[in-house]
Order: C-alpha cells, then structure tokens, then sequence
C-alpha cells in the first residue's frame, strides 16, 4: 500500500470512530419514545381523574335528591337516577346509578355512620359508576396496548336528612327564597331577615356590611364558593352562622314547568275562545268575588299600547303580540298573558297589587314601581304577584319610596334592579347569574307563602334545607 493509501485509509477510520450521528437517532427515538408512553399514561390517568371527579358529583347531587323524597324508597331511586341522567346524560356515559346502586338506611348519631337497611330511613348512599355492569367502560389510549381497553370508576356519597328539620318544620326560609342555578351576588349594606334563604348553586357572593338575623341561609352546592364580606358590626349573626358549610343542591320547581304553563293559559284562554274563566289555572285574586270568575279579552293588534284607564279588574287580557304600558298605569287584580314582550314605561309613584304577568318574551318594567302590599303581605299567606318569563325579567325601581312584597318571579334571566332596596316574601328562580345591588332590604314571613302553581310546592325548609347534608 502506498504511503498516499495508508494516510487516506487512516483517516476514514478516525472519521468513522469518531462519527456520532448514528447513536444521536437512537437515542432520539429511544426519548421520543418515552415521551410518548409518558404523555399516552397521562393522557389516560388524567381522563380518569376527570370521570371520576364527574361520578363523584353525580353521587353527591343525586343523594341530596333522593334523600328529599325519604322515607318513600321508590322515589327516591327515582330522584337519584333521574338526576344522574340529567348529570352524566346515558348517551356517552350509559346508566351510572342503577337502582340497586341507591341504598336505603339509617344514620347512626352514636357511631356518626350509615347503616344500610336500617329504618326509619333517614339517610342514602349512592354509588355512581362507569364499567363492571354500570354504565360505560372508561375507554383507555396507551394502557389499552397493554390489554386493559378500559377502566372501572366508582364514586360513593351518603346524604342524610339534616336533624330537627321536618316536613311540617317552618323554622327555615319560611316565605323568602332567592335561588340561582349559576351565581348569586349582592353588594353591600343589605339587611336579611325573619328566614331568607339566599342559593347560589355554583357561587353566592356578598360585599360588606350586610346585616343578617340568625335564621338567615346562604348557600351553595359548592359552600367553598360563598364568599360574605365583613358581617355589619350590629348583626345578630355573622358569616358562621348564615353560612351552610355543606353542599345544598336545588332542582328548580317553576322553571322547568314554565313552557308547560304558558301553553296551558294560551290554550285554555286564547284557543278555546271563552268570555269568562274561572279554573285553577290563575290565583283567585284575578277572579270577580261576586261571580267567582273573570272576564277574557282577546287583543290581537300588532301592538298593544295600554294607557291610563285601560285595565279593569277582574279581567285575564291575552295579548297575541307585544305589548306596552304607558306611564301612570296602575293595575290590580288583572292576568296579562303574552305571546310577546310585557313592557312598562317610567311613571311617578305606579303600584301593582294582586297581579299576574306571564311573557313568552322579556318582562321590562322600568320606572319607579310598587308591587304587592307592604303592610299584609304575609298575612293571607300567598304571593300577591306573579312574574313569569322564558326569556327575562327586568325591574326598575330606586325610590326609597317603593317596595316589593309578596313577590313570585322565576325566568332564565333575572335582574331586579333597584326593586328589592324595601322588600319581603319573595320567590326567584332564575337559570342565569343573579346580580343585586347593594342596600337591599329583604325580610320573610313567619310561614311558607303559597302559589296556586299546581302540583308546585314552594316549602322553603324542604327545597333548601331538608334537601340533606352530605355526611361522606
């Protein structure tokens, strides 16, 4: 071999020797491979931990709602799954309460423990579950290569029947309920009294200086989230006392049933063409005393303009389209049943008593109103007006002057404005945030107030507290 040769071969051989580049690809692939397994692993624990904490929330839910039905088993299985489907819906989840999943028992004070079985029943656990014969494998990714396609997940939550509060108990929210599905906010300096029971199922939040007696309620399906700013320093109870520090959760009673109730009346008062009606679908107060019913007007103009003077009592007026009250339009013991919006323009000092509003669009009362009467409104024991929307209501009022009592309102949407700054016996539902300024006034009655809604109990302790207490 040439010396040329021998130096050119050397030299390949050092290139060679020294050339990395193939152990670089394998170590790459080795890493790229491990990233993989570890974000295939995490991506399944992660889906687990999200189901499971979906199950656990359905458990809990589902026991408060059974547990209410107590001591009647059968309604309560039925409570449970019915809420358990509205949760976990069975199309992608499958059924995760059976019945046999729902026990029936007793709560043991001594041993502070349930015990299956056992009766009176006062207590229920329930187990929700996906896989193992309820409901849906939890699908896997990377652990389904390894033979496991999917994963059984349980959660279990008992509630009990929350002690000394009974169905004939009226020792909480008697006669003023105020609930939000979503969140519920009031600023500062307000003043609750004599049982009103404020709910926000996701949040509450009040700002400062409010001023509470102790049979006042606020609660939360998630108590973490009630935030009370600094308790007013004259108040007989501070955040400790109003506080539920336990999950409450509440089925709304008017809302679901609104559509049903509005086709009800349009049927029953518009369809069938009656002059007069005298049913149960309306309170009494609309009704004539000396006839024991009340006169129907049909309106059918594209737009209702009602001036001063228009209304009569005693008489439903059934609106084909939208309407409009002109200011200085008072009203009593009247139904205004609409396809459209209920509107109510500004006026000086305008009172409503012994009223009943039912839109299938928006409620905009603005201006300076009353509604109901401050001095007797717990004394008949019934609401004496009724406000009822698919979409929203809107109230005015900021006048010191003005007040609102015996006052039932249930919408998607609800803004009071400055109508509760002198107000008691009050039921709102509402789907959406409820949001109420600060120096609000709101006082209930010593007994529950009655809607002539059928089949509609508004028992204040049985919708908010005799729901249960989570114990586990």
């Amino acid at each position: 071999m040439t010396r040329l040769a021998l130096l050119t071969f050397r030299g390949r051989a050092r290139r060679l020797a020294e050339d990395e580049s193939g152990s670089a690809s394998v170590w790459s692939i080795f890493w790229m491979t491990m990233m993989m397994v570890i974000s295939g692993f995490t991506l399944d624990v992660s889906n687990a931990y999200r189901i499971r904490a979906l199950l656990q929330a359905t458990a809990d839910a589902s026991a408060l709602a059974a547990v209410r039905e107590l001591p009647d088993g059968d309604a309560a299985r039925t409570a449970a799954i019915a809420l358990s489907a509205v949760n976990m819906p069975v199309e992608g989840n499958g059924t995760v309460i059976l019945p046999s999943m729902v026990q029936l028992g007793a709560w043991d004070a001594e041993t502070n423990s349930f015990v299956p079985g056992d009766t009176p029943y006062d207590a229920v656990r329930v187990t929700a579950a996906r896989g193992a014969g309820a409901g849906l494998d939890v699908p896997t990714f990377l652990v389904g290569l390894m033979g496991k396609d999917g994963w059984h997940i349980s959660a279990a939550s008992t509630a009990r029947v929350r002690s000394g509060v009974g169905s004939g108990s009226q020792s909480l929210c008697p006669g003023a309920i105020l609930i939000s599905t979503q969140d519920f906010q009031m600023g500062g300096n307000n003043t609750l009294t004599d049982g009103v029971c404020v709910h926000g199922e996701v949040s509450v939040h009040f700002g400062g200086s409010s001023y509470f007696t102790d049979d006042v309620r606020i609660s939360s399906f998630y108590p973490e989230n009630i935030t009370i700013g600094d308790v007013d320093v004259d108040s007989p109870a501070g955040e400790a006392e109003v506080k539920v520090t336990e999950p409450v959760h509440i089925e709304p009673l008017v809302l679901p049933i609104l559509n049903t109730m509005f086709d009800d009346l349009w049927a029953a008062l518009y369809t069938s063409g009656v002059s007069t009606y005298s049913g149960d679908l309306l309170p009494d107060f609309v009704k004539n005393p000396a006839t024991g019913a009340a006169k129907v007007v049909q309106v059918d103009q594209w737009w209702w303009t009602v001036q001063p003077g228009d209304f009569e009592p005693y008489t439903i007026y059934m609106v084909n389209h939208g309407m409009q009250m002109a200011g200085k339009v008072d009203a009593q013991n009247i139904a205004v049943i609409a396809k459209g919006q209920i509107g109510m323009g500004g006026g000086p000092r305008l009172h409503f008593n012994d009223v009943f509003f039912f839109g299938e669009g928006q409620l905009n009362f603005s201006g300076s109103a009353s509604y109901g009467e401050p001095d007797h409104y717990c004394d008949d024991g019934e609401f004496d007006v009724y406000m009822f929307s698919k979409e929203r209501i809107s109230l005015g009022g900021s006048s010191p002057l003005d007040w609102t009592y015996g006052f039932i309102g249930a919408a998607p949407q609800f803004h009071p404005g400055g109508s509760f700054k002198s107000s008691g016996g009050i039921y709102v539902e509402a789907s959406s945030t409820v949001h109420i300024g600060g120096n609000a006034q709101i006082a209930g009655c010593g007994t529950e107030l009655e809607a002539f809604i059928p089949t509609v109990s508004l028992n204040g302790e049985e919708r908010v507290i005799l729901g249960g207490a989570l114990v586990q």
